[in-house]
C-alpha cells in the first residue's frame, strides 16, 4: 500500500523513501520500497533520488549526532585514566580512518547512524560529509533496489 503510494508521488516519493533510508528503525521497509519503486521507475533515477533524500537524513542524524555524542565522548575520554586509549585517539591515523570507516558503514547496509556517529566524533566538516553520504547512497540504494526489486 504505501510502495503503490509512493509511486504516485513520482521524485519526491523516492526522495521521501532515501530519508527514511537512512535510520536503523525504517532502513528495512524503505529498502523494501525502493526495490518496488524500480519496477515502475528507472534504477538510477530510484538511487540518485533517494540517495539526495538520505543525505537529508544524513545531515539532520549527523549535525545531532556531532553536536551531542561528540562532547561526551570527549568528557568521557578526559576521564578516563587509560593513557594508551586516550593516546591512541590522539593519533594521526585515527583522523582519516575514523571518517573512512564512516563512510563505508553508510554503503554497507547497516544503519547509517554509526557511521555518522563515527563521522561526528572525527569533527569532519558537514559540507565533506554531503558528497559522500551522496556517493556511499547511490551506490547502496542501487546495489539494494536493484536485489529486492528482482525478487
Amino acid at each position: 500500500m504505501v510502495a503503490y503510494s509512493t509511486t504516485n508521488l513520482g521524485i519526491l516519493g523516492i526522495v521521501i523513501v532515501g530519508i527514511f533510508f537512512t535510520s536503523i528503525f525504517t532502513i528495512t521497509p524503505a529498502g523494501v520500497v525502493l526495490g518496488y519503486l524500480v519496477q515502475s521507475e528507472s534504477l538510477l533515477q530510484v538511487a540518485v533520488f533517494g540517495a539526495i533524500g538520505a543525505v537529508i537524513g544524513d545531515v539532520l542524524i549527523y549535525l545531532y549526532l556531532k553536536d551531542t555524542l561528540a562532547s561526551d565522548i570527549l568528557y568521557l575520554m578526559k576521564k578516563n585514566k587509560n593513557k594508551v586509549l586516550r593516546h591512541f585517539f590522539h593519533l594521526r591515523i585515527w583522523r582519516w580512518l575514523t571518517p573512512l570507516l564512516g563512510a563505508i558503514i553508510i554503503a554497507s547496509p547497516l544503519p547509517d547512524e554509526l557511521g555518522l556517529a563515527m563521522m561526528g566524533i572525527s569533527k569532519m566538516r558537514t559540507i565533506l560529509l554531503i558528497p559522500i553520504s551522496f556517493t556511499f547512497n547511490v551506490i547502496a540504494i542501487a546495489l539494494i533496489a536493484s536485489a529486492i526489486g528482482q525478487m
